[in-house]
């Protein structure tokens, strides 16, 4: 594809000076050029011309080549470039402004010729990279100009031409996420800077509608945040905030964004729209202030508005027909749930509860969970007043369980407070409550087990036949394995003052539905943590590697596409690896890989393992990197990036990685020895051993936060044989 690289591209952004040649430094330059020729090389008053052998000495040559290079006289500037080249052999500098020259010229063929000569000579030369790979994409190689720029990339990272080119090139090859990828490199370069800066404003603003298009709201919302500080006077950028905020569950946020845009367009219709059902939704008494604003803005209002208006003005029974109205056109909204549950009168009691659960249940969907609690807690009210009109909790659970005994009212209400405690609990859970969540559970546990024991007494009776009694039992039964996978899954991680057995109950749940992979893919992972735990627990492992191959087995039973999700082969590569299994390590990671091939932790990983056993480092280099795309400052990724190319004996390029990845988790308060091990042992590799010295002691003094075995023996070895090595330099 012909990339118009001269003609579409302006690879100087105005944010980036360097490698600008303006007139006036080029005069600035000629100027004290000419002064130098003249104290120099130019005879005085009395003294003899140079001599020919003068002239024609190197430094003079040279010297010659950038007077006329910045007199702008290109023709004799590369007479003399080439004259120096003849005497002292290809050399980087006269080979670069030989290629510049002729790049600035359109003289591709030969620009390309000096600049791959120039690269040969010194293959890290950031300024003969940037043309080299300028030079290409002009000649249409862009390929090689590609590789060239990420080459320029890996050496000088935060070179913003660079990047701003990079931008520009995948966006014409309509590669989005390469571009988006240099964009985000692009904004972490430019912000910081001071002032406002366009190029960094244009950056936030493409990757805001990328993410906001892919339906990806958390980073969409984080990008219009950044766009926002910027500039808070940009109307659509506000908006579009608010509206990713409501997207994410974060009413009031989205409140406190629209508000102050109204001041701005006072009548705009969508924005007006957008904050009535805002503040309708939050109860705020503001409601009828903007409602009436709306109203005076449009000539057309939806019947949903119209209720939401009669409800502010405190106008129930008209609200109420209004939203059963709405209720034909869309009923999955959550203001219209909102409206019915408030102006549903309490002698309506059935509908009252069902608005009641559909915006329970809409609160939670959004992850709007400071609602989602209020609304449990208005559903548990209405759950309790019908449980003390028919005294439902004494009879449910301490009356004799009998044919004559049961109710299909109490049945139903049974089946009411399932859900809720079910949604509650998983409410609980989302907001990081998990004592609450694990109680609300076993609550719910409680009320299925007895209604296990009414349906087993009402079966095969008038008040119950058998279809119908294996149809909830089927229900109840898949009720219970969800809540019992869900309390084990809760005590499996950082809940460890919970009474509770998570191996016991996962595999009750086992018990009770063999299919449901999730049971065994928990107690793959509660095994593994457990290994992990108790000093890398050979048979802790294995018993792992058994839950997972039984879930995978599972899954595929289960799956169309007679395949497990990724995340099942991915703990079988880790768990495989714990194990020293390396091929099979390999086979299950390259498998989750293909199936989720921009996946990082799935890269990360399968790049380190690579590392590790010192093979195929290439591709290990190859994953990291298109890791480090996804997430750049990861301080995991970035040792095993700077691990690789340790073992590929690149000391120096591995030290600026090790170091930026122990900056950003210091920054984190996060000590993993194991980063400072790799520091220690790339110090030492360099001969700079007092530095290597004090990683040494470090990792040593963390070790036990180290996230890998490491050899305490081996680290007080290398600390001795450092003292001594300088012991022996003070004798």
């Amino acid at each position: 594809m012909k990339m118009q690289f001269k003609k579409n591209m302006n690879t100087q952004p105005q944010t980036d000076i360097k490698r600008k040649n303006s007139k006036i430094f080029k005069t600035i330059s000629a100027s004290l050029l000419i002064i130098t020729c003249l104290f120099v090389s130019l005879p005085t008053q009395g003294q003899s011309q140079p001599s020919r052998i003068g002239i024609e000495q190197p430094g003079y040559i040279l010297d010659m080549a950038f007077y006329y290079y910045f007199a702008d006289d290109y023709v004799r500037a590369i007479e003399y470039f080439k004259k120096y080249i003849e005497i002292k052999g290809d050399q980087e500098v006269p080979l670069r402004f030989l290629g510049k020259m002729a790049l600035e010229r359109d003289y591709l063929d030969d620009a390309i010729e000096y600049l791959e000569r120039a690269a040969k000579v010194a293959p890290k030369s950031e300024e003969t990279l940037y043309y080299l790979g300028r030079a290409y994409l002009s000649d249409d190689q862009t390929q090689k100009g590609v590789q060239t720029l990420e080459q320029l990339h890996e050496l000088s990272p935060g070179d913003i031409s660079t990047l701003y080119i990079l931008v520009q090139v995948y966006n014409q090859l309509n590669d989005t996420r390469k571009e988006m990828i240099y964009y985000r490199k692009l904004s972490g370069a430019l912000k910081g800077r001071g002032g406002f800066n366009p190029l960094l404003y244009k950056s936030f603003i493409r990757l805001a509608i990328y993410h906001n298009q892919r339906k990806e709201y958390a980073d969409a919302l984080h990008y219009y945040k950044e766009i926002h500080q910027m500039n808070p006077r940009d109307f659509k950028a506000a908006f579009i905030l608010g509206q990713l905020y409501k997207a994410n569950g974060r009413y009031a946020e989205a409140a406190e964004i629209h508000e102050p845009l109204v001041k701005i367009q006072p009548n705009n219709i969508q924005l007006l729209h957008s904050l009535v059902d805002t503040l309708f939704i939050l109860n705020s008494v503001k409601t009828n202030y903007y409602f009436s604003l709306y109203k005076n803005s449009t000539n057309r209002m939806d019947t949903l508005y119209r209720a939401i208006g009669e409800q502010a003005k405190g106008n129930n029974e008209k609200a109420l027909a209004l939203f059963k109205r709405a209720t034909r056109k869309n009923k999955n909204k959550l203001s219209l749930q909102v409206g019915l549950l408030r102006s549903t009168p309490m002698t309506n009691l059935k509908e009252k509860k069902q608005a009641a659960f559909m915006s329970l249940y809409f609160a939670q969907q959004i992850q709007a969970y400071p609602l989602a609690i209020k609304f449990a807690s208005t559903l548990n009210k209405l759950l309790d007043h019908e449980s003390s009109q028919t005294n439902f909790k004494q009879k449910f659970f301490y009356a004799t369980v009998n044919e004559e005994n049961y109710s299909k009212e109490a049945n139903d209400l049974a089946y009411h407070y399932i859900e809720f405690y079910t949604y509650h609990g998983s409410t609980n859970e989302m907001v990081r409550r998990p004592k609450a969540a694990l109680s609300y559970y076993l609550q719910a546990l409680k009320y299925i087990g007895k209604l296990e024991s009414w349906l087993e007494a009402a079966k095969n009776t008038d008040k119950i036949d058998e279809p119908s009694y294996l149809k909830k039992i089927d229900d109840l039964k898949y009720r219970k394995s969800a809540l019992l996978i869900a309390c084990g899954w809760l005590t499996v991680y950082d809940y460890k003052e919970s009474q509770f057995d998570s191996e016991k109950l996962l595999l009750k749940a086992k018990e009770i539905d063999p299919e449901d992979a999730r049971a065994y893919y928990f107690l793959g992972i509660l095994y593994h943590n457990e290994a992990d735990k108790n000093n890398n627990n050979k048979a802790g492992y294995e018993k792992s590697e058994q839950y997972l191959l039984e879930a995978q087995k599972a899954f595929i039973v289960a799956s169309k596409n007679n395949t497990a999700p990724s995340v099942i082969y991915f703990h079988l590569g880790v768990v495989s690896e714990k194990l020293g299994k390396f091929e099979e390590t390999e086979k299950y990671l390259l498998k989750a890989i293909e199936m989720d091939p921009f996946n990082p932790g799935y890269l990360n990983f399968l790049g380190y393992t690579y590392s590790q056993h010192n093979v195929k480092l290439d591709q290990a280099y190859k994953y990291v990197k298109t890791a480090l795309e996804e997430d750049p400052v990861n301080e995991a990724f970035l040792d095993t990036l700077g691990w690789i190319l340790f073992q590929m004996k690149k000391y120096e390029e591995a030290l600026g990685h090790l170091l930026f990845a122990k900056s950003l988790a210091d920054d984190r308060d996060f000590d993993d020895s194991v980063i400072s091990f790799h520091i220690a042992e790339t110090y030492y590799m360099l001969e700079n051993y007092p530095m290597a010295k004090i990683y040494y002691q470090q990792t040593l003094d963390t070790i036990d936060a180290s996230s890998e075995p490491l050899d305490e023996v081996y680290l007080k070895e290398r600390i001795n044989k450092i003292k001594s090595m300088y012991n022996k330099k003070g004798n």
